[in-house]
């Protein structure tokens, strides 16, 4: 029943306003060789940010699909899968997941977050449509190690489409409309703890 209730409300999930609890990071040399501000890059560096309770520390990157692949037939799909290539350049553990090496886990500051947090976040637009994606690394008690990623046509953030459904339940308790859920319901749908049941 429990199951059939998250994939009902997983469904139903549109964008929300973004979300507290993000810190800056400041990626110089990343900026440097992939920043937006560089003319005519077809996929660029935009910023990088710190959710300090889902612990992930997301490089957001801006996809021209028009240009990086003008006669792909399924851009959403596209996206995903740049956002993979992008995840296991960066994240050791993701890169260790395809047994390959993280090839550009150099350039990155993880003196404050570690690199195995690094999460990809990316979007860009396809004929004038805005897609949000997202490709991150895990683990649980029944997989040691995953790759999870989802790409929409949407114009919210990538953080925000990660954190959707935590806040589609939050919103569902807060209404009434279902009864909080358990720590464990909580990070099993999520993927982590609710802040106030951190100890």
């Amino acid at each position: 029943m429990f199951k059939f209730f998250l994939a009902f409300l997983l469904a139903g999930i549109t964008s929300y306003p973004s979300y507290a609890g993000t810190v800056k990071v400041e990626q110089a040399e990343l900026l440097e060789r992939q920043g937006c501000n560089n003319t005519g890059l077809e996929l660029c560096f935009v910023n990088s940010v710190y959710h300090t309770n889902s612990k992930l520390h997301m490089l957001n990157f801006n996809a021209n699909i028009d240009e990086l692949n003008p006669d792909v037939s399924m851009p959403d799909e596209f996206l995903r899968e740049l956002a993979i290539q992008l995840l296991v350049k960066f994240n050791p553990d993701a890169a260790s997941f395809y047994e390959i090496e993280p090839t550009l886990r150099h350039i990155i500051d993880d003196s404050a977050y570690s690199a195995d947090k690094i999460a990809i976040g990316i979007s860009g637009s396809y004929k004038g449509k805005p897609l949000v994606g997202y490709a991150k690394h895990g683990s649980d008690e029944v997989k040691s190690s995953f790759i999870s990623s989802k790409v929409e046509y949407d114009s919210i953030t990538p953080l925000e489409l990660l954190l959707a459904p935590c806040k589609k339940i939050e919103s569902l308790e807060n209404t009434g409309e279902i009864s909080k859920l358990s720590p464990e319901q909580y990070k099993k749908v999520c993927g982590f703890e609710r802040e106030s049941e951190r100890p």
